[in-house]
């Protein structure tokens, strides 16, 4: 259930668009990805092929398919 509400939160910072959805995104998702996700999900073998260590791998997807998916 937690990645849930983070895969809602991590879309609605990227797609919200504007500077203000850029400064909240460096301000309170970056910091969350950082403490909660990128030890597993990010370096040469991220767990389940999720890097989310970059928008474009982010957006990409892992094992799984899509784990961030715009407008939803």
């Amino acid at each position: 259930m937690r990645s849930l509400w983070l895969v809602a939160l991590v879309s609605i910072a990227l797609f919200a668009g504007g500077a203000h959805a850029d400064d909240y995104f460096d301000q309170k998702i970056a910091p969350l990805l950082a403490r909660r996700c990128l030890d597993c999900h990010a370096g040469v073998e991220p767990q389940g092929k999720l890097d989310l260590s970059q928008e474009t791998t982010a957006m990409a997807g892992g094992e799984s398919g899509p784990a961030i998916s715009p407008g939803t």
